[in-house]
């Protein structure tokens, strides 16, 4: 199990499975709106509009929707996609 202690430090070995907001990643919200992780603490990711900077969401790191409809999309990076 990953702790909230490796979303703080990813230098270490195992990363979080892909369906987990992450730092650094940019998401597609079920709206069509792009969001970057620029912060992870406590098993929260703070989610920063790429359009406008100024709107901030928190969500669960485990928060994307993958079982259901509205699910949050991750654009980037691309190379991991």
């Amino acid at each position: 199990m990953l702790t909230p202690d490796w979303l703080m430090n990813p230098t270490t070995e195992t990363p979080p499975p892909a369906d987990r907001f992450r730092l650094g990643d940019v998401w597609r919200s079920p709206r069509l709106k792009e969001w970057k992780v620029d912060k992870i603490e406590s098993g929260l990711a703070r989610l920063r509009s790429v359009a406008n900077p100024k709107n901030t969401q928190w969500r669960g790191v485990r928060d994307t929707g993958q079982n259901i409809t509205n699910a949050w999309w991750r654009v980037s990076p691309t190379d991991e996609l």
